[in-house]
């Protein structure tokens, strides 16, 4: 019943009435929530980190780990992001490359994004050690997914690259030209 209300929105001119669909929204998804359905937990905690008359960015954190407990490839992507940025926790980079990774290795449909993510923790070394293989792999999943179809030079030469094995300096070097 919250997603019937949710759909009755236009964000773009959020009206009042488009308000009262957000509050009986927010109010089915809660009781769902409440009952552990983990969509209903990650389109709560979307309310509230993104929608200015929700905003508590502590609650969309508490919700998107709730949902992202129970496999939510959405709320796993959106977990991440939080602990990547500190937002509504402490920055913890760890937690959000853990995060990233089980909604990358995942079939939902934040797998595409979370491995282009991935992909650059180990570009970077960010957490892990840079790892030229795992790049490449993330990559051309995330590419395979549709995710950032803007990046596709990134990948096609990630691809390239994979196939002929080339070091990960190397790798860099023909991905800035």
């Amino acid at each position: 019943l919250g997603r019937v209300y949710y759909r009755y929105v236009s964000f773009e001119r959020m009206a009042q009435e488009d308000e009262l669909y957000l509050l009986q929204a927010a109010k089915w998804f809660g009781r769902a929530a409440a009952q552990g359905n983990s969509e209903a937990q990650n389109h709560l905690a979307y309310l509230y980190k993104y929608i200015p008359a929700f905003l508590d960015s502590q609650k969309a954190f508490y919700w998107y780990e709730k949902a992202a407990m129970q496999g939510n490839s959405l709320a796993q992507y959106e977990l991440a992001d939080m602990y990547k940025t500190g937002i509504g926790t402490k920055k913890d980079l760890e937690k959000a490359f853990y995060w990233y990774q089980k909604a990358a290795d995942g079939a939902g449909l934040a797998a595409p994004a979370a491995a282009r993510m991935v992909s650059h923790f180990y570009l970077l070394g960010i957490t892990v050690a840079s790892d030229e293989k795992q790049v490449i792999a993330y990559a051309v999943k995330a590419k395979e997914g549709g995710a950032y179809p803007e990046q596709k030079a990134y990948y096609e030469v990630a691809e390239r690259d994979m196939a002929q094995a080339i070091p990960i300096g190397d790798f860099i070097e023909s991905f800035l030209k």
